[in-house]
């Protein structure tokens, strides 16, 4: 059964750029048909197993120790703020933007415009 890239991406609970990474980088074969991929179901499993990791995958992701869960907190607190000082700045940005005069029609806008 061939499944198209949304169908592919639904069915192994993984991002289209997830699967579209592994289809460009060749651990994951599919036919491209114009602008849309055809990913045999059969090859989407053996890349990406219903049941989670791969074999060769098991040993990358252990169980995490509670300072490594503590951490990861930790850190993601910290993407948090850092996301709100982005959206800050960028108010700010938007702000100054709009202190800042419009320039002078040009010689020719005046004349023509």
């Amino acid at each position: 059964m061939k499944l198209s890239l949304n169908q592919a991406s639904r069915e192994a609970s993984k991002a289209k750029k997830t699967i579209l990474e592994a289809l460009r980088n060749g651990t994951l074969s599919g036919t491209k048909n114009g602008n849309k991929w055809e990913i045999d179901a059969s090859e989407l499993f053996r890349r990406f197993p219903k049941g989670g990791f791969t074999k060769t995958e098991e040993h990358l992701f252990p169980h995490p120790s509670q300072s490594e869960r503590d951490e990861l907190i930790t850190l993601r607190e910290k993407v948090k703020n850092l996301e709100l000082r982005l959206e800050e700045t960028k108010e700010h940005l938007s702000d100054i933007k709009a202190l800042i005069p419009a320039p002078k029609s040009s010689f020719f806008g005046r004349i023509f415009g």
